[in-house]
């Protein structure tokens, strides 16, 4: 969910008016990002523009978004002969540029205004990296094994296509200029942009809920906490709103 507040200039014209904005606000995630690798709440800004034919109801906009949620950190599992740690290889975050065009309507009262717009476009992402081992020490030496990493590309970006749903709250200070609150819905769409993937994309073993590793337990072999046969792959659609 992002939801924002800002001001915006409004020309009235003959054939239609013609409005510019700018906006910033919180960016909430939805989904999988959330749960996956506990993405935070983030912020948002951009610009858009309107332009209303006659009659001033409809109207052709477009929107271009920054988008920031950041990471949280895992917090490292000690037991009592190792440790389950996650090193980030890249900055803790998803990042995003959004740019967008589609069709806006527009109902109007004396001073207040509620336009609702859908927009298709383009993402830009960035995605962030890192994988977490399990690391244990027996009579036979030390054990590392990854439990869970991205397996993205190097460049760890990828595009998408996107879609865009909102609302905008209006109120007028004058005719050529006023402030609005929205609230609007951004969402990828498909799983590759050409030939190449655009999904955030993890990999994991699954673990034994039944046999869990905890600050008491001494790992004797790590198939005996995770499911060695069950490695789980998951591609994950960007959702905010």
């Amino acid at each position: 969910m992002l939801i924002g507040f800002a001001f915006y200039a409004f020309a009235q014209q003959s054939k239609g008016d013609f409005q510019v904005g700018i906006f910033g606000g919180a960016s909430s995630p939805l989904n999988k990002y959330k749960n996956i690798v506990d993405t935070k709440m983030g912020y948002h800004g951009g610009i858009f523009m309107d332009k209303y034919f006659s009659g001033n109801r409809l109207g052709l906009g477009i929107d271009a978004r920054y988008i920031y949620n950041g990471v949280a950190k895992n917090d490292s599992v000690v037991f009592l002969n190792g440790m389950i740690s996650t090193h980030y290889a890249s900055k803790k975050r998803f990042e995003d540029f959004v740019f967008s065009l589609g069709p806006t309507y527009r109902f109007t009262d004396n001073r207040f205004h509620v336009e609702a717009y859908l927009r298709g476009g383009v993402m830009l992402q960035s995605f962030p990296e890192f994988v977490t081992t399990l690391t244990y020490k027996d009579t036979r030496g030390v054990t590392s094994v990854d439990v869970l990493k991205t397996v993205n590309d190097a460049s760890n970006k990828a595009n998408s296509w996107a879609a865009l749903a909102g609302l905008r709250f209006n109120y007028m200070f004058t005719p050529q200029f006023g402030a609005y609150v929205h609230v609007d819905y951004v969402q990828a769409l498909g799983s590759k942009f050409g030939s190449k993937e655009s999904r955030f994309t993890t990999e994991e073993f699954k673990a034994d809920a039944e046999n869990p590793i905890t600050a008491t337990t001494e790992v004797i072999h790590h198939g005996n906490h995770y499911f060695l046969d069950a490695k789980i792959g998951k591609s994950i659609p960007y959702i905010r709103r």
